[in-house]
């Protein structure tokens, strides 16, 4: 952490609070739910510091203000890429992956407004501001290795895409249907990557090749560059077609209703890669969502309380910061961290 601060020009004047004590009070507030108040008194207690004086908060904001956050992104990946390398879950050789995106409110301020911006609906405009997040989520450990965030207005694509750029190679992201998108499949493959998400309702099918029943090669065209949220200049490094599977299946499971399901994906060797093993893999996406839901619900994430757009980010940091925490205290104990209780971990 100290290297981090001083890589980033940014290592805190060690008065009472240093570094490495900035750091364990914003891991600890997203675990206790304390109030900064509180956090001030147990920080100052256990260094040294009996005064009751002056203890209202403030001296943790402004000292977790002069952290950058790039030093609080530097943790998250540290800590994410911890867990991959020891509890990664393969499937025929490539790394799984998670993608996911999801909103946080903010107070209602003028600053908060103006930098990020308010939903709208058909019902019209919220009152609240809110931040828009997405992140990239290891299947085995559970740990969230990346995360891009931006106004409410930045799609959720357009964060995926800076996710893209800085993923590992020689994975299999999984998402839902909103990140079917041409650009992202054909830059995750130009990284050796793969993508697996089911397909969007407006895409149209442009068959070349049946491989079996319901196992199709499709060929899709590179989008203009008005109609899609990649850049042109990234879009124009892009192949003019790009071949894609698509598999249609039938998911019948007793006591739930028959779904029809119609996954896209880069894996085209029907071999290598059957039909019904990536049906079967594509329902452990969902485990993503049990990850947001602790994130938001667990770790204080789903309505914010900074009011500066810095502080903001911090928090949001600090928060997906111990919910690694809690998921490499999980791989540290040598067992499937999926089958761990992700609260009685955070208790112990």
């Amino acid at each position: 952490i100290e290297r981090w601060c001083r890589a980033n020009r940014c290592a805190p004047r060690v008065r009472v609070f240093g570094g490495v004590v900035i750091f364990w009070g914003c891991v600890l507030k997203h675990l206790g739910w304390l109030s900064l108040r509180r956090l001030e008194d147990r920080m100052a207690s256990i260094g040294g510091d009996r005064k009751r004086a002056c203890r209202d908060g403030s001296a943790f904001c402004q000292a977790r203000q002069r952290l950058a956050v790039r030093v609080y992104q530097q943790a998250v990946g540290h800590l994410g890429q911890w867990a991959f390398k020891r509890k990664a879950e393969f499937f025929r050789g490539l790394r799984l992956l998670l993608v996911d995106g999801t909103t946080s409110v903010l107070p209602n301020t003028s600053t908060l407004k103006a930098v990020f911006g308010c939903a709208k609906n058909q019902h019209g405009t919220s009152m609240l501001p809110s931040l828009r997040w997405v992140l990239l989520v290891c299947q085995g450990s559970g740990a969230v290795l990346d995360v891009a965030f931006g106004p409410y207005a930045v799609s959720e694509l357009r964060l995926f895409l800076l996710l893209v750029r800085r993923a590992p190679s020689n994975v299999l992201v999984m998402g839902d249907a909103l990140f079917c998108s041409y650009a992202h499949m054909a830059l995750l493959q130009q990284r050796g990557s793969h993508l697996l998400c089911a397909r969007h309702s407006t895409r149209k099918d442009a068959l070349r090749e049946r491989l079996g029943r319901g196992d199709e090669l499709h060929v899709w065209s590179r989008p203009k560059a008005t109609r899609v949220r990649v850049p042109a200049h990234m879009l124009e490094t892009l192949p003019e077609d790009l071949t894609v599977r698509v598999i249609h299946c039938q998911l019948a499971e007793k006591g739930y209703r028959t779904k029809r399901v119609h996954l896209c994906t880069t894996l085209l060797d029907p071999e290598q890669f059957p039909a019904a093993a990536l049906v079967a893999l594509y329902a452990k996406r969902w485990n993503i969502e049990g990850d947001l839901r602790h994130l938001k619900h667990t770790h204080g994430l789903d309505r914010l309380t900074a009011k500066r757009p810095g502080t903001v980010v911090r928090e949001l940091l600090s928060g997906v910061l111990a919910f690694n925490a809690v998921r490499a205290l999980g791989v540290a104990s040598g067992s499937q961290p999926r089958t761990l209780s992700h609260t009685r971990v955070l208790d112990l």
